[in-house]
């Protein structure tokens, strides 16, 4: 009897400890369609971002000295100070008035430091900062760059007034220039309309009619057709502005 008893109670033991192991190991197992939570360090780990910025036919900060120093290209408000400058500036001076410039952004020396001001009129760089548009207004060829506007003198880029006809929707007699790999060339004003061609981009057209969001064009070759308006930008407008 001692001995029945004694192994029963051998056994019970025994079972216990199986069904205790097997509890851990559930424990210790996630469930399906859940993952153990990753460190902190794991989760906050960068990733590597690809540089999307297209090249330019003139001189730009990206090609001559790589990222902008301000980050995701949001560039300093008027009226901040900094304690130094970005490491490649250049300086020159307006009306005997130093500035510094760094990546489209202006600077002036103050007490406190440098000082960010408003670009000014007449001072000229030889490195644009990166999204500009160029544009031709009568026979200047021009650039926007964040509501920031220079004129190409040379080597050189002049700060100038915003032009009195600049705008950012085509007229009648500017053209415009394809500004995506391939746009549809259309009979009509609407996607329901069937294509004529694709152009490409690069090519240029002038606009004869505007219905909205699209433009009426005719091609250098005289084909005619609609395009969508959001695919193209002004490169030269119909006025010569003088005087």
């Amino acid at each position: 009897m001692r001995t029945t008893e004694g192994g029963g109670s051998v056994g019970m033991t025994l079972r216990k400890a199986i069904q205790k192991s097997e509890s851990y190991k559930k424990r210790d197992v996630p469930s399906r369609g859940h993952l153990p939570r990753m460190s902190p360090q794991v989760q906050n780990r960068p990733h590597k971002r690809q540089d999307y910025s297209q090249k330019r036919e003139w001189k730009y900060w990206g090609r001559e000295y790589g990222r902008s120093p301000w980050q995701n290209n949001h560039r300093p408000r008027h009226g901040s100070i900094y304690r130094a400058l970005p490491t490649n500036h250049f300086r020159f001076f307006l009306g005997g008035v130093p500035f510094f410039y760094a990546a489209g952004v202006y600077f002036q020396p103050g007490s406190q430091g440098y000082v960010v001001v408003p670009p000014p009129l007449g001072g000229r760089v030889q490195i644009l900062p990166d999204g500009c548009s160029p544009f031709y207004y009568g026979d200047r060829r021009c650039y926007s760059c964040d509501d920031v506007f220079y004129e190409e003198r040379g080597a050189e880029y002049v700060v100038i007034n915003r032009p009195a006809r600049y705008r950012l929707i085509a007229d009648v007699g500017d053209e415009v220039e394809i500004n995506t790999s391939a746009l549809n060339l259309r009979i009509g004003p609407g996607f329901r309309y069937n294509t004529l061609t694709i152009l490409y981009q690069g090519e240029i057209a002038e606009v004869d009619a505007v219905d909205g969001d699209w433009y009426s064009v005719i091609l250098e070759d005289g084909r005619h057709g609609w395009i969508k308006r959001q695919y193209t930008r002004i490169i030269h407008f119909k006025e010569d502005p003088k005087g």
